[in-house]
């Protein structure tokens, strides 16, 4: 048996084939390694955050063959209802100047013209050039993983690679991880059973909401599961780097083509993704044009004739983009539909009923900016659709020319506001997520110092609180007065 007690030193043989490891954490170490500055607005994390004790093993043969190394974690603090995912990594893997992805590094020195030139025009402080920016394969870490349940039992042991993931909140001081999984995961991973045959995953931390109440996507989406359009479940855990503490995270599916295929049990290839970015579709040209096609379509509609609205629906989900579309208004997502949409089309041999018949589907974006973070449950149901130009508002606008489907949306909004996105389910939803949270954010308030404490911590929830508390509300006393866009 060979054994390492440090994550980057060298496995050592034991001699006995039953062993008493009274190997303990070093503190020392793993304040050195929160000590690392990890973005431009990053702070130093206070005192007293717990260390784990991580174990690297392997096997070695008379021949003295080494079979492949697992790690075993040991945790000595009480994580309450929360798993913990375990990662064992070199540390220069992440904190090297030129090489480590989570540091701000030497990334300025080899920044090319277009990134200077766009930081010197819109210098803030999450677009300075830093290592964690980079992407691609060549960014790419190794590491081992460890998933433990919230009683300390083995769920998932893996070898993968890690990336850093995101937009703009690359450049927040507590990154999200992309992990991609050697060989495709064989256990469920979320509440519902689901994540069987996942090959990457997310460890997010909570997007532009990590420094508020860091669940708003996770649980908004969460709130999605079940209607017409495709979303990214979400798992609260604790994270331990080589034993360091690293706070709260969401374990995340990322949804691209690799996902999708995996739902539907297609070839990836066959899957079609436009994005809008930035303001810009993102796609092949082809579907991207054939997506515009419609809403120019949809654009010459004289809100009269039946026969548009059957071409429209023989191209895409009608009543999943109605619903998609009421979901984003209701929840208040402030950062669409300029950017955070998705859609979807199965380009492969056509096979009867959803969603694999070739018409165009509907994928939640990022929802961190909905529920009341920069907007209060009074704003207008259709402000986001007003203020923007981007194909789905246009698509929007072109359909509520007809009667028939204003009513279907007013229709669509008190359904949805009478069930799944009701003051009663979404409050559920969100003490659910807080009890599962709350004894842990002054460990992580403490790692993260933003929000600036568990008390400011709360403050954000009681936003949220008091939004779901009065949002539907608001939007159903409008609804009868509602000037369409």
């Amino acid at each position: 048996l060979l054994i390492a007690t440090e994550p980057g030193a060298p496995l050592q043989a034991v001699g006995s084939d039953r062993i008493v490891l009274k190997a303990r954490p070093d503190p020392r170490r793993t304040a050195r390694m929160h000590a690392v500055p990890t973005a431009m607005q990053w702070r130093h994390p206070l005192p007293g955050l717990p260390s784990a004790m991580v174990v690297r093993v392997a096997e070695q043969d008379a021949l003295g063959r080494i079979g492949p190394e697992r790690i075993f974690t040991r945790t000595f603090v009480d994580h309450g209802l929360l798993p913990v995912v375990s990662l064992v990594m070199p540390e220069e893997a992440l904190f090297d100047p030129d090489s480590g992805i989570y540091v701000v590094g030497n990334a300025a020195l080899r920044a090319n013209y277009d990134i200077m030139r766009h930081y010197l025009s819109d210098g803030r402080w999450w677009k300075y050039p830093g290592n964690f920016h980079f992407r691609g394969k060549a960014w790419e870490r190794r590491a081992m993983m460890q998933l433990l349940d919230a009683d300390g039992t083995e769920v998932l042991h893996a070898s993968l690679g890690v990336r850093i993931n995101g937009q703009m909140t690359r450049g927040f001081p507590q990154h999200a991880l992309r992990l991609l999984f050697d060989a495709p995961i064989s256990v469920p991973v979320f509440s519902d059973g689901d994540g069987v045959g996942s090959s990457a995953l997310i460890l997010r931390a909570g997007g532009n909401d990590q420094i508020k109440a860091a669940m708003r996507d996770a649980l908004l989406q969460s709130l999605c599961v079940g209607l017409p359009f495709d979303v990214s479940r979400a798992t609260t855990c604790v994270l331990y780097i080589n034993g360091a503490y690293w706070g709260v995270h969401h374990i995340r599916q990322r949804l691209n083509e690799r996902e999708l295929a995996r739902r539907y049990n297609v070839d990836r290839k066959d899957i079609a993704i436009v994005e809008m970015r930035m303001k810009n579709q993102q796609g092949d040209t082809a579907d991207t044009d054939a997506f515009m096609d419609l809403v120019e379509m949809m654009e010459a509609w004289d809100g009269v004739d039946p026969q548009v609205l059957d071409a429209l629906d023989a191209q895409l989900d009608t009543h999943g983009f109605l619903t998609y579309t009421t979901a984003m208004l209701v929840l208040g997502n402030r950062d669409w539909p300029g950017d955070n949409v998705k859609y979807w089309r199965y380009t492969g041999p056509q096979a009867p009923g959803k969603p694999l018949d070739g018409r165009w589907y509907f994928i939640a974006g990022d929802l961190d900016l909905g529920f009341g973070a920069n907007h209060p449950p009074s704003s207008g149901l259709l402000d986001a659709l007003h203020r923007s130009n981007a194909p789905v508002s246009r698509l929007f606008k072109a359909l509520m020319r007809s009667d028939a489907m204003r009513t279907r949306f007013k229709d669509m909004v008190r359904e949805l506001t009478a069930g799944p996105l009701s003051a009663e389910r979404t409050l559920a939803g969100l003490d659910e997520m807080v009890a599962r949270m709350a004894p842990e954010m002054e460990r992580h308030t403490a790692r993260w110092r933003k929000p600036v404490n568990a008390a400011a911590w709360e403050q954000h929830v009681s936003v949220m609180r008091k939004y779901a508390q009065r949002r539907v509300p608001a939007v159903l006393e409008q609804l009868d007065e509602l000037r369409m866009p």
